[in-house]
């Protein structure tokens, strides 16, 4: 709660005084109803879980280009309206499905990001460079697109298009598709060339030569060091944009 008070639009991607918890859906959808845990990530769903809630010819829609075995669910629970994710980018593309309630969304073209914003990379995760200004008034000078999804609705985003995403309050639940990107995407990142060049060469790599299983590892990995990463060195950024 104390996290998500304090998010701004542009809020550090590793500000966060917690380690994440490995639990089963079973497990933490009590915690959540009742208020003791606010965020849930999920990659565990199987088909038949997706299917006891959408129709099959939804769910093959979204698994034909999926990059995972399943989406990513997202689930929370607040007492009251919350920015829940500050600006952030992935380089692949999403098809983001909202099965519970709503959330609102800013997103950022990566060409207007690159004029408007500081940009950096923390494991293929972008971000921008932590500012100490009044995020809400920076925010007002950037181009933006802002959008809805209720209950039944979904939204698709390109590959380095940054985000912010606020949530409703009350038990609130949307699903990440995760798609596949092409290497020539990697052009229309707000990155320098270094490292488009990296990032064109990984994408060319997961796509046509590592397999996919080891892919998917891979994947899984790097966010659980990302989130780790978060934790520890979180309040060390922090104080260090305070005084720049």
């Amino acid at each position: 709660s104390e996290i998500m008070e304090n998010m701004t639009p542009f809020a550090d991607t590793y500000q966060g005084k917690f380690l994440p918890e490995k639990m089963s859906l079973q497990e933490a959808l009590p915690d959540i109803r009742d208020g003791k845990r606010r965020l849930y990530f999920d990659n565990t769903w199987k088909e038949e879980d997706y299917l006891s809630v959408m129709s099959e010819v939804a769910f093959n829609t979204l698994m034909k280009s999926s990059i995972f075995a399943a989406g990513t669910m997202f689930m929370s629970s607040a007492e009251k309206y919350y920015l829940t994710a500050p600006a952030h980018a992935a380089p692949i593309k999403s098809v983001a499905t909202q099965a519970l309630n709503k959330k609102d969304w800013i997103f950022f073209d990566p060409k207007v990001q690159k004029k408007y914003l500081t940009s950096e990379m923390a494991h293929v995760v972008t971000g921008v460079v932590p500012i100490s200004q009044d995020h809400n008034e920076i925010l007002k000078h950037v181009p933006h697109y802002t959008v809805s999804t209720n209950a039944g609705e979904g939204i698709y985003f390109p590959e380095y298009w940054m985000h912010v995403v606020y949530t409703e309050p009350g038990l609130n639940i949307m699903t990440n598709w995760r798609q596949h990107s092409h290497f020539m995407e990697a052009w229309n990142s707000p990155h320098p060339m270094s490292i488009k060049m990296k990032m064109a060469i990984a994408s060319s790599l997961f796509n046509y030569v590592v397999p996919e299983g080891l892919g998917n590892w891979l994947k899984a990995y790097s966010q659980d060091l990302l989130q780790k990463e978060k934790s520890e060195n979180g309040w060390m950024r922090k104080a260090i944009a305070a005084v720049n």
